[in-house]
């Protein structure tokens, strides 16, 4: 059976997307009509029926490779999801085998059974399918899973209609990255550290080595680097200012 999706110029110019059918001369009827109702009837946008169309043109050639009418095809969406996965567009009959990469991923595969959902209630509304048919799509579900936010200040679980058939769609946020520390040499905690000084400070030209410790431990004044993020300490010999401050404290 071969489809496909065709667009419809009405004389106001507004146009819509409707399936042809295997003639490739006149529109499905129930197709038509319904695609016709989403454009004017809903006053949704053409590429709303655009969507609806290929979505439909897809459900309808599995029907008819199943060698059943559409209305005995809604019990076996499952069926038709796995062929939604692997079916390529020409329609040629799906062998999956180990390592067989998927035509379609979850998100499409969810766009298109959301259009063929549309489709089956219009049907159900007009009276071309029973109404026995939303049992098959939807089941009944209430809102005790749902986030508080969700649910608000209702005293008693609320009740609605969830999809039966849904692609699981994975999450797409990255893991977080993990802390990494760069070692450039055991620290006195055991732990890898790095100092990483401000370039154009003193202990950026010159670290502190055995010298200065030495020198620091013999009695001179030490005090922290100032300006810098350098953990180190470097010495700093006396001057005369120094001393003279020295003198007059210890005069007093």
């Amino acid at each position: 059976m071969r489809l496909r999706p065709f667009v419809v110029r009405m004389p106001s110019g507004d146009r819509y997307w409707t399936v042809l059918g295997q003639d490739e001369l006149a529109p499905i009827a129930e197709v038509d009509e319904f695609l016709r109702h989403v454009r004017f009837g809903r006053d949704q946008a053409e590429s709303t029926t655009a969507t609806y169309a290929a979505a439909i043109k897809l459900f309808l050639t599995w029907c008819a490779r199943s060698g059943l009418y559409w209305r005995e095809c809604v019990g076996r969406l499952g069926s038709f999801m796995f062929w939604l996965r692997y079916a390529r567009l020409d329609g040629d009959p799906v062998v999956p085998g180990p390592g067989q990469q998927p035509v379609r991923g979850p998100r499409r595969v969810n766009t298109i059974l959301a259009g063929v959902r549309e489709f089956l209630k219009h049907q159900v509304a007009v009276g071309n399918a029973p109404v026995a048919v939303l049992g098959m799509l939807y089941e009944v579900a209430d809102d005790r899973d749902l986030p508080v936010e969700v649910r608000g200040e209702a005293s008693g679980p609320r009740y609605y209609a969830r999809a039966r058939h849904r692609a699981a769609v994975p999450d797409g946020r990255s893991p977080s990255p993990k802390s990494s520390v760069v070692s450039a040499g055991p620290g006195r905690s055991g732990t890898a550290t790095r100092s990483v000084p401000r370039r154009g400070t003193r202990s950026a030209r010159r670290a502190p080595g055995r010298r200065g410790a030495k020198r620091a431990s013999s009695g001179n004044p030490v005090r922290a680097d100032a300006g810098t993020r350098s953990l180190s300490r470097r010495t700093v010999p006396p001057t005369r200012r120094f001393g003279a401050q020295v003198d007059r404290l210890g005069g007093r």
